[in-house]
């Protein structure tokens, strides 16, 4: 059906450019490709936008250079004042702006070669093809190459005027005149145009200064007195008349570092070298040469007078590396030497030569007085790594306190005479306090001690010591010597003593300490014997055993005869009885779980005991069963928790049963 608008009759709609759809009759529809952007809301396109023109005052996005995006917002311009942000843009006249900002001329200087001319040096140059030129430029003009425009002919000097300017100058008058001819001369003042040529240098002025600050490699001042007799090169002579306190130095190096050494570089500086050097080779008479001569003398002591040769300071540098005072002086030589001012002959040296070997030595040239003593305010200490060696000559060694041997080889004393065959290393302890010695006065003790834990506690385990018998005189000198063992010392209990009231007494004080403190289980002692020849064997400890005629340890058994009833009996100690060995009289903790038939604690003391027909046991009663043997082994001295302090000594004959 034709449409009409109007008076217009429409009979088609057809699609144009970017169009789709159309149609002849009834509704029709036309759809608009994508090519256009949208007016007043967001659009995206992947293509290219041409426009002759574009203005916007909205944000343009753009991909940032690593990652991510970043909002441009405004542009800066020529005149506006530089705003360091990632939001805005630079025109090229804004970045010329900036960069002139900064001091930089227009444009970059490139193709730069300098060259130096006379007395012109060009020491370094950058960015010769590009970027920022930069170089340094030394000029050091003299004589003719300093010229000056227009001043040609005549004599004249520069001068600087004191303004930051210099100009030339003429030279007025006939100049200066020489009094003297002296070569190599001190020129000084005469009047207005003489000088005085001087040889020696007489300065009355009250300060001399030398002004070296760019000296790198000369000396500073430089004498040379090649043919000095008795003078000096430098001599100080001050004659001091204050009276009032002063603090002066006659001679002052200060010297102070401030620059910072770099890594592998070396800062060495001396404050007084002195080399003195004899090179002559042919010398006949007498060299003398002192490097320093310190006399430091006072016409008397009145007052407080202090005197110090010599005084060094050495402060916070590496400690490991920091000394006092070094000598290095030709092997033989003394490194240093302290003499008497009563006799120079007197006096003492230290002195070291190869390997560090160093001689401490006093001398007294007119008797033998050169006594050496070292007053120590606390300990004193002789750490070798090898031998100590005291040679008293025939002299004593003395030592009125302690004397302790760490040194697990112990003391050995050695009579290293002609008379040691029949004197020999002698070890002496003697008592005398200076007052009347009567009887039971120690005249000596020798003490074994041992540490019990980490604290390095040190315990007494075991001492010997000689007593006196009765009143001490030159003719009655009666003493004993006492052993004594223990756990402690509150547990020291005399053992064994020679010559008290016998040759030789053994003692066995079970009384003052019981024998639970002092013996643990199948411990004991008395006579030990070590032997096993049959077999390296290991008796059990507490039991009761007899030597077999193939020379091992058996179990004695009360049953049989021919099990213990004739032969050697000996208790076990838990241990080989090759080394160990078994005991066989004595005194022995028996365990409870080897002794049969207690009577009940408290109940022991005095008892016999007999080998049991349970092989291997004591028993508290006797064997009755025919054929067996009753042998008594020893009898009980004390109990505690059913194990039994025995006396053991088998008798030698037994009793056979019916």
């Amino acid at each position: 059906m034709a449409q009409y608008i109007g008076t217009t009759v429409i009979t088609s709609v057809i699609a144009g450019t970017n169009c789709s759809g159309g149609g002849t009759s009834g509704a029709v529809t036309v759809n608009v490709d994508d090519a256009f952007l949208v007016n007043d809301a967001s659009d995206t396109t992947t293509g290219t936008i041409t426009a002759g023109g574009f203005t916007t005052t909205g944000t343009w996005t753009f991909d940032e250079f690593t990652s991510g995006t970043i909002g441009i917002t405004t542009v800066q311009d020529s005149g506006t004042n530089f705003d360091d942000n990632d939001t805005s843009l630079m025109t090229a006249a804004a970045v010329s702006d900036y960069v002139l900002g900064l001091g930089y001329s227009a444009g970059d200087m490139t193709g730069v070669d300098l060259t130096g001319g006379i007395g012109i040096s060009i020491d370094s140059e950058t960015n010769t093809t590009s970027g920022a030129y930069s170089s340094t430029i030394t000029c050091n003009l003299e004589g003719t190459e300093l010229i000056s425009t227009g001043e040609g002919g005549g004599t004249k000097f520069l001068r600087e005027d004191g303004d930051g300017t210099c100009s030339w100058q003429t030279v007025s008058g006939g100049g200066i005149s020489w009094d003297g001819s002296t070569a190599n001369g001190i020129a000084t003042y005469k009047d207005a145009d003489e000088a005085t040529v001087e040889a020696n240098l007489t300065f009355d002025g009250s300060t001399l200064s030398v002004e070296a600050d760019a000296n790198t490699t000369a000396n500073a001042i430089n004498i040379d007195a090649n043919s000095l007799t008795t003078g000096t090169a430098i001599n100080v002579d001050v004659d001091d008349a204050l009276a009032t306190s002063a603090a002066k130095s006659l001679i002052l190096v200060d010297y102070d570092k401030v620059g910072n050494t770099a890594s592998g570089q070396t800062s060495s500086t001396t404050g007084l070298s002195i080399g003195m050097n004899d090179n002559a080779t042919d010398n006949v008479g007498n060299i003398n040469m002192t490097g320093i001569d310190v006399v430091v003398d006072s016409a008397d002591a009145d007052g407080t007078v202090i005197q110090t040769g010599m005084r060094v300071t050495c402060t916070d540098g590496d400690a490991a590396t920091t000394y006092g005072y070094v000598s290095g002086v030709e092997d033989g030589g003394i490194d240093f030497i302290a003499v008497s001012t009563a006799d120079a002959s007197d006096y003492f040296s230290i002195a070291t030569t190869a390997n560090g070997a160093t001689t401490l030595t006093t001398v007294d040239a007119g008797a033998a007085a050169a006594n050496f003593e070292v007053a120590a305010d606390g300990n004193i200490t002789l750490d070798a790594a090898g031998d100590i060696a005291l040679e008293c000559g025939s002299g004593d060694l003395t030592c009125d306190g302690l004397v302790t041997v760490t040194n697990a080889s112990g003391v050995v004393i050695n009579d290293a005479t002609t008379s040691s065959a029949t004197e020999g290393g002698n070890l002496v302890l003697a008592a005398d306090d200076g007052a009347v010695m009567g009887s039971g006065h120690r005249l000596g003790v020798i003490e074994f001690k041992g540490a019990e834990d980490t604290s390095n506690t040190l315990t007494v385990g075991a001492r010997v010591e000689a007593i006196t018998k009765a009143a001490w005189d030159a003719s009655n000198n009666d003493a004993k010597l006492s052993f004594y063992t223990g756990y402690d010392d509150a547990q020291q209990a005399e053992k064994v003593d020679i010559g008290g009231n016998t040759a030789m007494s053994v003692h066995h004080d079970y009384h003052a300490t019981t024998f639970e403190n002092q013996l643990t289980a199948d411990r004991g002692g008395g006579t030990i014997l070590k032997y096993s020849p049959g077999g390296d064997e290991s008796p059990a400890g507490s039991e009761l055993f007899f030597l077999h005629t193939d020379g091992t340890w058996n179990q004695a058994d009360a049953d049989a005869v021919a099990t213990g009833g004739s032969q050697l009996l000996a208790v076990g100690l838990g241990a080989s009885a090759r080394t160990t060995g078994v005991l066989l009289e004595g005194f022995v903790r028996i365990a409870s779980t080897e002794i049969l038939n207690t009577p009940g604690a408290g109940a022991v003391d005095g008892l016999p005991l007999y080998v049991s027909t349970t092989a291997g046991h004591f028993d508290f009663t006797a064997p009755s069963g025919s054929g067996d043997f009753v042998r008594v082994v020893g009898y009980a001295i004390d109990d505690d928790s059913s194990d039994v302090l025995v006396y053991f000594k088998p008798d030698s004959t037994c009793i056979e049963l019916a």
